[in-house]
């Protein structure tokens, strides 16, 4: 365990919300600062077997919930129940109500992958390599209602090549976060960070991505293909297209924009 100072003014009963990345990271990161972690709150995507899995491996329960409303109820009796003192949160997709957020005391701590207030909402991950970002932002700050609003505790770049994907991005941002996180929540914890309001400058939200969005037509640019394929790789989705034969072909390894040239004009020859 590492110590920042003095330790005793951290508050140290949690619970960790996120999906099968998020979660492992911040329970070693909450490890690390001494945390004591009573429970575990995963993402609506993660399949039952792989959050026991998960729970097994770590010795911390599961707060189990079938919906997104359940999954607020659950959570604030577990607080309750528990007299937890801090959330923190990392890729987790239900999004906290007021029944949680207006909880006296409770402090919620929210890892984004993403720069905000430009990059707020849903899958902005996949949304910075789909625009054609050369870099992305990582942003920890307090979690408020809209979402992706609070205080920014802090916050750092992640420099996005022209040949990565949205596997090698969230690679990047993970390894960053398990890099810094544990000395920018200690200052926090001590009082050593501020954390400051956000701009009203320059603000987007981003909506939740669904399959469809990734349909593309040959009327777009190389590089806007290209940008989208390497957005979409698997696990997400994939981008897509109709063929000339009027069939879906779905596109979910990496390409590069020599291959989408070539494609194109195998598909227009045709």
């Amino acid at each position: 365990m590492i110590l920042y100072g003095d330790s005793t003014k951290i508050r140290r009963k949690v619970i960790l919300l996120g999906d099968e990345i998020g979660i492992p990271i911040l329970n070693a990161v909450a490890s690390e600062l001494g945390l004591e972690i009573l429970g575990l709150g995963f993402s609506k995507k993660v399949i039952k077997e792989i959050q026991h899995k998960i729970s097994s491996e770590l010795s911390t329960p599961c707060i189990d919930a079938q919906t997104d409303l359940d999954s607020n109820l659950v959570i604030s009796e577990f607080i309750e129940k528990n007299a937890i003192h801090l959330i923190i949160m990392f890729s987790y997709d239900v999004i906290l109500d007021n029944t949680i957020i207006d909880i006296p005391d409770l402090k919620i701590i929210n890892i984004h992958g993403g720069k905000i207030p430009i990059y707020r909402g849903a899958n902005v991950l996949n949304w910075a390599i789909i625009n054609g970002e050369k870099e992305i932002g990582v942003t920890v700050h307090e979690a408020k209602i809209p979402v992706d609003t609070g205080p920014v505790i802090a916050e750092w770049l992640i420099c996005i090549e022209n040949k990565d994907t949205a596997n090698s991005v969230r690679e990047k941002i993970s390894s960053s976060v398990l890099e810094y996180l544990p000395k920018i929540l200690s200052d926090y914890f001590l009082g050593r960070i501020t954390p400051k309001n956000q701009s009203d400058l320059g603000v987007a939200a981003y909506k939740k991505r669904k399959p469809e969005d990734g349909l593309f037509d040959w009327s777009y640019s190389d590089e806007s293909i290209y940008n989208l394929i390497r957005g979409l790789v698997a696990p997400w989705p994939g981008a897509r297209y109709i063929d000339r034969n009027g069939q879906l072909v779905i596109l979910k390894n990496y390409m590069s924009i020599e291959e989408v040239r070539l494609l194109r004009r195998i598909e227009s020859n045709h």
